[in-house]
């Protein structure tokens, strides 16, 4: 799959099988002038190995909404770089997205006091069961 990927756009959970998912393994095996889009959770890419990828221009860009260091330092190296864009975890944020996230747990809220379910699954904690 990432040989075809001319972008390549992360939506999943970090966790101990998905940190670093994307490695300096995954990123050689991208097409050359592609594009890495992370707009999930910092650690599923090994930065160090997007950073060499960019500087020797083998992907043409990074849009990252997170880092493995959130806040990210000021100095960090992807934050400037000319072929990264680098959002602070907020690139959902519209006036649509803010309403929703009100809104929807509202009516969670709502729909399991009629005894209905809601619409996005509950977590219980496991010390509950």
């Amino acid at each position: 799959m990432l040989a075809a990927a001319d972008v390549l756009s992360l939506h999943t959970p970090l966790t101990a099988e998905t940190e670093n998912l994307i490695d300096a393994r995954a990123l050689e095996s991208m097409p050359d002038g592609s594009y890495l889009v992370n707009a999930s959770r910092g650690g599923l890419v090994d930065e160090a190995a997007l950073l060499e990828a960019l500087d020797s221009g083998k992907l043409a860009g990074a849009m990252l909404d997170v880092l493995a260091e959130e806040p990210a330092p000021a100095d960090h190296p992807l934050v400037n770089h000319p072929s990264a864009i680098v959002t602070p975890h907020t690139a959902y944020r519209s006036d649509a997205s803010l309403r929703e996230y009100i809104a929807l747990p509202a009516r969670n809220v709502i729909a399991v006091l009629r005894g209905t379910e809601p619409e996005t699954s509950l977590r219980v904690p496991a010390a509950a069961n």
